[in-house]
C-alpha cells in the first residue's frame, strides 16, 4: 500500500504542482530525473527552485524562492502562510524527493 509523504507548497495544492508540470514539458523532464543520480545535480536543483517561483509567480521571471518571498511579501498581496519556501527549505525538500524517488 503506498502512501503520500510529501506535503504541499503553503497556500497552493497539489494538484496546482500537476498542471503546471503537464503544461510545460521541461519540468516533466526535470521530474523525470529525480532519482536517476544518488545526489542532486545543481543544475537540477536550479531547475527545481524555477518550477517553484513560477508557481507562486506565474507572470514573474523570478529563480531565486527567497527573492520571490520578499517580493510577494512587499506587496502584501499573500499571507504569510501562502509564501513560497525559503531557499534552505526547498533545497531540503529537493533532497528529499530526489532521496525518495531513488528508492
Amino acid at each position: 500500500m503506498g502512501y503520500d509523504s510529501t506535503s504541499a507548497f503553503g497556500g497552493k495544492e497539489k494538484i496546482a504542482g500537476l498542471k503546471l508540470i503537464m503544461k510545460n514539458e521541461s519540468y516533466c523532464n526535470v521530474f523525470a530525473r529525480l532519482g536517476e543520480q544518488r545526489t542532486l545535480s545543481p543544475e537540477l536543483l536550479s531547475q527545481l527552485k524555477r518550477f517553484t517561483c513560477k508557481m507562486y509567480a506565474t507572470k514573474m521571471e523570478v529563480t531565486n524562492t527567497n527573492e520571490l518571498r520578499m517580493q510577494l511579501f512587499k506587496s502584501r498581496k499573500v499571507e504569510m502562510g501562502q509564501l513560497p519556501p525559503c531557499e534552505d527549505c526547498l533545497n531540503h525538500r529537493a533532497v528529499r524527493a530526489n532521496y525518495q524517488a531513488r528508492i
